[in-house]
């Protein structure tokens, strides 16, 4: 734990020096990227200890006025570290070499560290008030870098929507923990999976953390901030926001779920009926797009509504007591986050490298590019290909992981089974066929 600490630390500390000497560009740059490569590496290790030997690793960090500041690594927080680390180790790198052929390129690496490093310690605080410090400072840090373009007033629009949308959420999550901490009589985690609440309490408590997360992930109609942030945001600033952030918002719903007692099936229902919604609007959005990075944006929103399908499926499943479907569904969910983290970053810096080179995003003015930029355009069809879910890509085995859920469900004897199946099958079919129209439309164009 003591090495996942350092790594925070030399992340935190490499964003702060990089700010110091940012009147040398070469040097910021080398520290700021140099700083977040170097520490995602160190904090690799403890995470694959984690994974692959069964262990947790608690750390009392201090003692607060409001209880102890307790930090875990245990195998959902190491699972959910992996596309932070691996997309801050890539994004930097990629922005360093960026940043030595560009004078324009991206250069805030005080808030781009920052937001790595909070993110990170966001994964392993084990106490609500520690938590929501974590969660505000990713949302302070991804702000800033939302409108590092302030010349820009679109950028500066989208990053104080963003904001907005933020500190609603928010407000949601202290009031979750403020009435979870009342009950329990404690802010640390591990207290609260050992209070009893009442089933409307715990309703209470899911629809609170299902709103106030729900607004990172981008639950319709929650979504709001999203498109503009990500497409006004630096390419690899749109990276890690659209792989690594919004995907803190799913952990953050599946730990209060962990610690709810009482799983109700309004639960499930609500997150499949929403991720469908969600999917299929996002889509439907992103289809009619003319903006490169708006598209690959609502991609982002659509993929987030695949994956509150698949943890609702789970929950219902759950509740009516088939663990191998609940298995399912949640592996699929699982393993398409960090799918999507992966095809993401590629797709959002393939995006990048676009603009940097003809100066705009508008789909309609980018006919024979591919010719002239044929490394580019093979790493964006692979991660489109990959991204709308065809074979024999990533995102097709957790989708079809998914289906395959949905499809076990049909065979059940549950009144509302057939109406699951019906869902999750025909809402992936759907979502894909939409994805597959959406980019095969962007590539062509």
């Amino acid at each position: 734990m003591q090495q996942f600490l350092i790594a925070i630390a030399l992340i935190t500390t490499g964003g702060i020096l990089a700010f110091i000497t940012r009147k040398t560009r070469d040097v910021s740059t080398i520290v700021g990227a140099g700083s977040a490569i170097i520490g995602s590496l160190i904090a690799v290790v403890p995470v694959v200890r984690v994974l692959f030997n069964s262990v947790e690793l608690p750390l009392l960090l201090l003692n607060l006025p409001l209880g102890q500041a307790t930090l875990r690594l245990d195998a959902v927080s190491a699972f959910f570290s992996l596309p932070v680390l691996l997309l801050l180790a890539v994004v930097a790198l990629f922005a360093g070499i960026e940043a030595a052929h560009d004078k324009h390129a991206h250069d805030g690496w005080l808030f781009f560290n920052f937001l790595g490093a909070a993110m990170l310690l966001l994964l392993v605080a084990a106490n609500a008030v520690l938590f929501l410090v974590a969660w505000e400072m990713m949302s302070v840090a991804a702000f800033f870098l939302i409108a590092w373009r302030d010349e820009i007033a679109s950028a500066r629009n989208a990053a104080w929507k963003f904001l907005v949308a933020s500190h609603i959420g928010t407000a949601a999550l202290m009031l979750l923990f403020a009435m979870l901490g009342a009950h329990a009589g404690s802010y640390e985690f591990a207290q609260f999976s050992g209070a009893h609440f009442t089933d409307g309490m715990a309703s209470v408590a899911f629809f609170l953390a299902l709103f106030g997360f729900g607004v990172k992930f981008g639950l319709l109609p929650l979504h709001v901030w999203l498109p503009e942030a990500h497409a006004f945001a630096d390419a690899p600033v749109s990276a890690v926001l659209s792989g690594a952030m919004i995907k803190m918002g799913f952990y953050g719903l599946l730990r209060i779920l962990m610690l709810l007692p009482n799983i109700s099936a309004s639960w499930g229902w609500v997150m499949v009926a929403g991720g469908l919604l969600t999917g299929i609007f996002a889509m439907a959005m992103a289809l009619a797009q003319s903006d490169l990075k708006k598209v690959v944006a609502y991609s982002s929103v659509e993929n987030a509504g695949i994956i509150t399908m698949a943890i609702g499926c789970s929950i219902l499943a759950i509740v009516w007591k088939q663990p191998f479907i609940a298995g399912a569904a949640m592996a699929g969910a699982l393993l398409h986050i960090l799918n999507h983290a992966v095809c993401k970053g590629m797709i959002f810096l393939a995006s990048g490298v676009v603009y940097h080179t003809i100066g705009t995003r508008k789909l309609e003015v980018m006919g024979g590019i591919a010719r002239s930029m044929p490394f580019t355009a093979t790493c964006f069809a692979i991660g489109a290909t990959a991204i709308a879910g065809l074979p024999p890509f990533n995102s097709f085995i957790s989708e079809f992981i998914i289906f395959v859920a949905g499809l076990q469900v049909a065979t059940l004897q549950e009144p509302a089974a057939l109406l699951l199946a019906f869902l999750i099958m025909s809402g992936l079919a759907l979502i894909g066929g939409l994805a597959v129209a959406t980019y095969a439309r962007t590539f062509g164009l």
